[in-house]
């Protein structure tokens, strides 16, 4: 069982095997620390060289932790996912800055899109970097300044939101101790 109660998840045959290795492992050189990447590698080796019926061992073991997988999902009553929901934004909130690349991606991808119209959105965006990449400063400087200006504006905009947004939150809290 997980800390928040709903039942730990299915075990797969891999996990059980690497499970027993760094099990064996231990018990031979206990006072050894295993490197991660290099365990790792060295399983993934044996489970490759590992003929099916050595590895059946580990897929009943799997298959018991399935069951019971199953078995207590049936009784458990708590949500299905744990994820927790994305914050949803605030539409009055002021939008905020961008960079000197999404300024130069506004003015260049038009042009893009124009000479090579059949191009998917990742190619285009590859190309984009791509030209990025190879911009003359100058160039890149008009950008950047752009870049600032937004920073700028962003920074005006939000300093009156979030004195507002708190207030508000400060508000609710007496209201709800009231």
């Amino acid at each position: 069982m997980a800390r928040d109660g709903k039942p730990k998840g299915r075990t797969n045959a891999y996990a059980f095997f690497v499970q027993t290795c760094r099990e064996e492992q231990k018990s031979k050189c206990p006072n050894d620390k295993l490197v991660f990447r290099e365990f790792s590698k060295m399983c993934a080796e044996k489970w490759k060289t590992m003929d099916s019926q050595a590895k059946t061992l580990f897929r009943e073991m799997a298959e018991k932790d399935g069951l019971r997988y199953k078995n207590e999902m049936a009784t458990y009553d708590g949500p299905k996912s744990a994820r927790k929901r994305k914050k949803e934004k605030d539409p009055k909130a002021p939008k905020r800055a961008l960079s000197a690349f999404f300024f130069f991606s506004m003015d260049e991808r038009p042009k893009i899109k124009q000479a090579h119209p059949s191009l998917s959105v990742c190619n285009i965006a590859k190309k984009l970097g791509h030209r990025w990449s190879r911009c003359p400063p100058d160039l890149k400087l008009k950008y950047e300044k752009k870049a600032m200006k937004d920073k700028e504006r962003y920074a005006k905009e939000i300093l009156p939101y979030r004195t507002n947004k708190e207030t508000n939150v400060k508000k609710r809290r007496i209201n709800k101790n009231q």
